[in-house]
């Protein structure tokens, strides 16, 4: 009976990380030149369960979507955004989950992004503090975080929820519309923090995302993941003590 009910938890577990498309865009080459969005990626998902797609791409097919428009490809986002807000809206009313997050360059002030909200450049944040230091995001992760800039851009508007916040405002802030959920950042890489776990913040943050919405991929948020943890190493010690 043990192992039939750890053989289904292992199958649950596969499943909910290969369940719908995910995709993750930016410009052709990585923002900061650094793998930590596609490390992050890989540790939300698992390597090969996500699509790396570029702006231009189209994103109707996936159910979740994280879009970083840091660095040198900031300018490239803010056009994407702007040629695409009304479809974007739509993605997320339908069931979508949207992550959007950019930390500028382009030195152009206050973008007008989805839903009323804005991303405004040259507000910069060294620190970034857990707003609910409770959340599920936030598991394993820490609560406070520090870098030569945590964040280049404020999020304001759109009636979002504030997630962290720092000197200049808020960092990261999300809601529900409609049937699904939009996520906005300003944050730099995580290769740029310290402090907490910041890649264990990133994947946290996709994770969450993902969990929302109603076309939900069915990634646990990381309290289940953790909980899921626990529930097999039981099983697997109590297979071990009975043989």
């Amino acid at each position: 009976m043990k192992r039939t009910l750890l053989v289904t938890l292992l199958f649950i577990a596969a499943s909910q990380a290969n369940a719908a498309p995910i995709g993750y865009m930016s410009g052709a080459s990585e923002p900061w030149s650094v793998s930590s969005n596609v490390d992050a990626m890989n540790g939300a998902f698992g390597a090969g369960n996500w699509d790396r797609v570029q702006f231009g791409a189209a994103f109707s097919g996936y159910d979740t979507l994280y879009v970083d428009g840091g660095a040198s490809n900031s300018g490239s986002f803010f056009s994407w955004v702007d040629t695409n807000r009304s479809a974007l809206e739509s993605f997320v009313m339908g069931g979508g989950e949207l992550f959007l997050n950019a930390a500028g360059w382009s030195g152009d002030g206050a973008h007008s992004m989805l839903f009323g909200s804005t991303l405004t450049e040259d507000m910069y944040s060294s620190v970034g503090n857990a707003v609910d230091t409770g959340h599920a995001m936030f598991a394993g992760a820490g609560t406070s975080w520090n870098g030569s800039s945590f964040s280049h851009d404020a999020v304001t508007g759109g009636g979002l929820t504030a997630m962290i916040t720092g000197q200049s405002g808020t960092i990261l802030a999300g809601a529900d519309f409609g049937a699904g959920y939009y996520l906005l950042g300003g944050q730099t890489s995580s290769y740029f923090h310290s402090g907490g776990n910041p890649l264990q913040l990133r994947i946290n943050e996709l994770q969450f995302v993902a969990a929302q919405g109603g076309t939900n991929t069915n990634v646990p948020e990381p309290a289940s993941l953790a909980l899921l943890g626990l529930g097999l190493s039981g099983l697997l010690f109590a297979r071990r003590r009975k043989v």
